[in-house]
């Protein structure tokens, strides 16, 4: 008759007396054969986290609703002179970002040097520079409120909640036969009193566009 073989304790290593199950020495628990004939179960497959939702694009606070160009005001003595701006609406404000013969200058320059720079021939250069003021439009479109009210210091805006009502008068004199005048006259009358604007006949914005989107930011107070 075989005699078992001896064992020994996993812990201290002291022989174990056949059918113990603690140890004499140390009193660990003693692993019974099937225990340590048993393999462990198999730890479970990693499995990657997934990658994190996109973050929504940020969406700003006073979203820009149109941009108009060639926006006139008379200054200076008996109005003999003329300011231009670019009339910014929002939801909350009339923006009027000034522009400066100066600022008008450096845009027709900019897109004369971004037409020759694409290798464009002299024509399409002076082309290049006719459509300053769509680059102008672009630039204004990439930036903020705050911003485009921070490109020149006589830029100004008025409080649609201050706006009590909009004129839109369309005012054509052919008295000159060689010479059509043909501008859009807006008066703007608020809790800063009132303020008379034209807008240029050679704009790209009609006299119903401009109607049409200062009914958008400011509704039924807009007349004409």
């Amino acid at each position: 008759m075989s005699t078992p073989p001896s064992r020994f304790c996993t812990q201290c290593g002291a022989r174990l007396p056949a059918g113990a199950r603690f140890c004499n020495q140390c009193g660990a628990p003693v692993r019974t054969a099937a225990a340590e004939s048993t393999p462990p179960p198999p730890a479970p497959a990693y499995t990657p986290p997934p990658p994190p939702a996109p973050a929504p694009a940020p969406q700003s606070a006073e979203p820009i609703l149109s941009i108009t160009t060639g926006v006139t005001r008379a200054k200076g003595f008996l109005n003999m002179g003329q300011a231009n701006y670019v009339l910014v609406l929002t939801p909350s404000r009339m923006i009027f970002a000034h522009l400066s013969t100066k600022a008008m200058n450096q845009m027709v320059m900019e897109a004369r040097d971004a037409a020759k720079a694409e290798g464009k021939g002299f024509f399409k250069q002076a082309a290049a520079q006719m459509g300053w003021l769509n680059r102008l439009v672009e630039r204004f479109q990439a930036m903020s409120p705050d911003q485009i009210l921070a490109q020149d210091p006589e830029s100004f805006f008025i409080p649609n909640a201050s706006v009590s009502r909009v004129r839109l008068r369309r005012i054509v004199d052919n008295s000159d036969q060689s010479y059509t005048s043909d501008h859009t006259r807006m008066t703007i009358e608020s809790a800063a009193g009132k303020q008379r604007y034209s807008l240029q006949s050679n704009s790209s914005t009609s006299h119903r566009q401009l109607k049409q989107r200062l009914e958008q930011a400011l509704g039924a107070i807009v007349r004409g």
